[in-house]
């Protein structure tokens, strides 16, 4: 069976090491400061409600500097818990709870925005994202609760946050994308209205990756299941 590291991942797992070992460097200075895992959960989650709150708003690039800031958050509370020795199955369960709520608010205010401005087409495809990151983490979360580490997946929770963040951060770069697609709508004759582009080709890219990745979570729990008969 695989183990960490060992797995097909979105990002190099260069890019994924390197970052670890700057992280490590962060958490061991926070872990001396007088704050608990919690809150650094719930700091992040804060910045991600933030950050959906200004993608409504249509604020863009803002919403991804905030959508990055919380991920990053998110990426330290476990590592604190561990090096501090706070573990807790409630903190958890909290962890994971702001975790799914933060993701749904982020989708709900892009939606809002696309609803306001009457991308129905780009909503839809908002709605399919969703649906496959929340079932993406329920699979996760069913397999993990059989005792059973489950760290596979082109999409986890951590490349889904860095492309919404990175997608919203780079709509000052709208120009580049809106007049290839322009072109291309112009020359199919089709009923063009202008989306902010980055974000959705984020959108796009985690509606065809969710189910690839829900595929390889049941298949490695399968074949984890089949390795122990």
């Amino acid at each position: 069976m695989p183990k960490e590291g060992e797995y097909m991942s979105l990002f190099p797992h260069v890019v994924e090491s390197s970052f670890d070992r700057c992280g490590d460097r962060v958490v061991r200075v926070i872990a001396r400061l007088p704050v608990s895992p919690n809150s650094i959960s719930a700091a992040g989650f804060l910045l991600i409600i933030a950050g959906s709150a200004f993608l409504a708003a249509g604020e863009f690039v803002i919403a991804g500097v905030l959508v990055l800031a919380g991920g990053l958050l998110d990426a330290f509370d476990g590592k604190i818990a561990r090096l501090t020795k706070k573990e807790s199955i409630y903190g958890a369960v909290f962890d994971a709870t702001l975790d799914r709520v933060g993701e749904m608010a982020l989708y709900s205010g892009l939606g809002m925005y696309l609803i306001r401005h009457g991308l129905y087409l780009t909503t839809g495809i908002a709605v399919v994202a969703i649906a496959g990151s929340i079932l993406i983490s329920y699979v996760r979360a069913r397999v993990e609760s059989f005792n059973i580490p489950c760290p596979v997946g082109l999409l986890r929770r951590s490349e889904r946050i860095v492309l919404f963040g990175t997608g919203s951060l780079f709509h000052f770069s709208d120009g580049y994308f809106h007049e290839p697609a322009r072109w291309i709508i112009t020359q199919l004759h089709l009923p063009y209205k202008y989306p902010p582009m980055p974000i959705t080709l984020v959108l796009l890219v985690i509606a065809f990756l969710s189910p690839i990745t829900i595929f390889q979570r049941l298949r490695y729990v399968r074949m984890f299941d089949g390795s122990r008969s």
